[in-house]
């Protein structure tokens, strides 16, 4: 090997060692931000836990205790039960560990019933014959903003920002397709993707009542990009005479054994780089 041959590959050597540990380096801070989603997820699903077994813990006391009239406690006690007895099968049926998008709603039909029976126990137990009941709206308003609140950060921590090493997660990651009004926020949309383990699931409601979905298995996807809507876009879905066109704005084209499928989804570079990561393209 000549002398200037040596300088190349050693050259070469130096620039692939550099390349090894910039990847390196990155894949450290991408487990680090992961652990710490995790880690803020766990703590504000722990503090949900907490205060809702405190608050319960307080009103099966109230109510053994008399200082709720039988009717009432009966009624209260169906409050407290009923919820959780349909959030079970709820859970049995769908599961919501790796879906945090559903997190808040599935939470609200537990939390809502539960803070307004420990509210009237709170009225209740202060002032037996006449309670309070602004009292009651203004404990039952606390424990579910502090319940609820939690629930709804820990959804958020798994959700925003979306960042690549989303995409190395186990969870499902939801997002919404833009509307022809800009002034629409992202929460209002009929029309959502939701990327699973294993697929790319996108479902449009063209009334409350119905809705239709098309599913892209990850493992067809041969490509992802991110480039504007052109101005003779086609219709990005199509299904029993309903036709959705792409607003103005960049879209994310998913390439597949099939074809490509447009997608005009908020945040479409965010939402590209995470698909990227999940699919290695």
């Amino acid at each position: 090997m000549t002398g200037r041959a040596a300088i190349r590959m050693a050259s070469f050597d130096r620039s692939a060692g550099e390349t090894r540990g910039r990847e390196t380096g990155q894949s450290l801070d991408a487990r680090a931000r992961v652990r710490s989603r995790l880690r803020r997820t766990r703590l504000w699903l722990t503090w949900a836990q907490v205060v809702h077994g405190g608050s319960f813990v307080f009103v099966v006391l109230a109510l053994v205790d008399g200082a709720v009239p039988p009717v009432g406690a009966m009624a209260a006690g169906a409050l407290l039960v009923a919820p959780l007895v349909a959030f079970a099968l709820q859970e049995r049926r769908a599961p919501s560990r790796r879906r945090p998008a559903i997190w808040p709603r599935r939470g609200l039909l537990v939390v809502l019933p539960h803070a307004a029976v420990f509210g009237i126990v709170v009225a209740v137990r202060s002032e037996p014959a006449s309670p309070p009941w602004g009292q009651a709206l203004l404990f039952a308003g606390l424990l579910l903003v502090v319940e609820f609140g939690a629930i709804w950060r820990a959804s958020r921590v798994l959700r925003f920002p979306l960042t690549p090493e989303l995409g190395e997660m186990d969870v499902e990651i939801l997002v919404e397709i833009r509307s022809d009004a800009a002034w629409q926020p992202a929460w209002l949309s009929q029309h959502d993707v939701r990327m699973t383990d294993d697929a790319l699931i996108i479902t449009v409601r063209p009334t409350p009542k119905f809705g239709y979905a098309a599913r892209i298995d990850l493992a067809d996807v041969t490509g992802v990009l991110v480039r504007p809507a052109a101005d003779r876009e086609g219709p990005w879905f199509v299904v029993d005479g309903y036709t959705f066109w792409p607003p103005a704005g960049d879209v994310v084209v998913i390439r597949h054994g099939s074809g490509s499928t447009v997608l005009p989804v908020h945040e479409p570079e965010a939402f590209a780089a995470v698909v990227r990561s999940r699919t290695r393209f």
